[in-house]
């Protein structure tokens, strides 16, 4: 389960920071991951073949292009 979490769909927790990061897999093709807890609040992330989404609490918060990342800072 951490390498999904972690590997894929590149969730990082560092100081304070929550960061999503993906691995883009062509093989791995569309995946959502729902409902991470962090903080009080719920993430989602949506990967699909050229970019991925990450919701927080149900609100879009990024959409952006594998290598780039989203960050919240708390």
């Amino acid at each position: 389960m951490e390498a999904i979490i972690f590997g894929i769909f590149g969730i990082q927790m560092k100081e304070g920071a929550l960061s999503f990061k993906p691995f883009n897999h062509e093989d791995i093709g569309k995946a959502t991951l729902k409902d991470f807890t962090y903080r009080g609040n719920t993430y989602s992330i949506h990967l699909e073949k050229k970019h991925f989404t990450v919701y927080q609490d149900d609100t879009c918060i990024g959409r952006k292009f594998y290598g780039e990342s989203v960050t919240i800072n708390k």
